[in-house]
């Protein structure tokens, strides 16, 4: 299996799509893969080309969680983080100089761990993850993630317009996820009855729409896929990505979201 692809060049620049393709009205049975028309998948583009507010909001969530990974392996002491700037024993990284962490810290091998099994994937550095950043179209709406059109739809099932329009101003995937958490009328064990098939359209628009993403998702084989989530038990495993547990699928939660991605992973075929 080829390395996985994630949202960063070689020279740590964030990649993004330039153009946008509207995803067929029956995208349910829609092949995936390079007989569909794609993005070419060299096309990259510096984070600076995103949305200013989307920009600030994703360097923040992956220096975080490169921040996080820092500290278990430096100490607490040897690593800070203050608006947008990560500091590891003196040395300073940004969204500029993301190439030069070490290798254990660059944002792709901090979201993905891979067993002869399994590829546990977290965060928006990976394409695999609903945080990132691959915006896709459906309808007349485009969506700037997997997680906006996941709150959407959410809002959307219970009738609450309001919280739905008020997901689609927003660009900070966290507040999106929070947004979508206290929408009016959640009835949360309804929606885990019928989560997958309402959020499974906007997986497929995701990997249709985005050539690197389709190529990111071909690269895990046929292994199991786990979202690791040590908060989410729904769409994820329950489990952190570096929980000494995460191996044991009986300890796991309904990882909604690796179904989903095992399923889309088979019309990219």
């Amino acid at each position: 299996m080829r390395k996985q692809d994630s949202l960063f060049d070689i020279n740590g620049k964030a990649k993004t799509e330039e153009n946008v393709y509207v995803i067929a009205d029956d995208s349910n049975s829609a092949r995936l893969g390079p007989s569909h028309k794609h993005t070419p998948s060299n096309t990259t583009e510096s984070i600076y080309e995103m949305d200013p507010l989307a920009r600030q909001s994703y360097v923040r969530i992956i220096l975080n969680m490169i921040s996080k990974e820092a500290k278990r392996q430096y100490g607490k002491n040897n690593v800070k983080l203050k608006e947008n700037r990560l500091t590891i024993k003196g040395v300073e990284y940004t969204d500029q100089n993301l190439y030069s962490l070490p290798n254990c810290l660059r944002p792709e091998n901090v979201a993905i761990k891979e067993t002869e099994q399994v590829v546990f994937f977290y965060g928006p550095a990976t394409y695999l993850s609903n945080f990132s950043y691959t915006p896709f179209k459906i309808g007349s709406l485009t969506f700037i993630s997997s997680e906006q059109y996941i709150q959407h739809q959410k809002a959307m099932y219970f009738r609450d317009t309001r919280s739905a329009k008020a997901i689609m101003t927003l660009h900070d995937p966290i507040e999106i996820k929070r947004k979508g958490d206290s929408i009016i009328g959640l009835d949360q064990q309804k929606w885990v009855r019928v989560c997958q098939e309402q959020i499974t359209p906007g997986i497929i628009a995701k990997f249709q729409q985005c050539q690197p993403a389709c190529d990111a998702l071909l690269a895990t084989g046929t292994k199991d896929l786990a979202y690791a989530n040590a908060t989410d038990h729904l769409y994820g495993i329950g489990l952190s990505i570096r929980d000494p547990c995460i191996l044991d699928k009986k300890k796991w939660g309904m990882n909604v979201m690796g179904n989903i991605l095992k399923n889309v992973r088979k019309k990219c075929m």
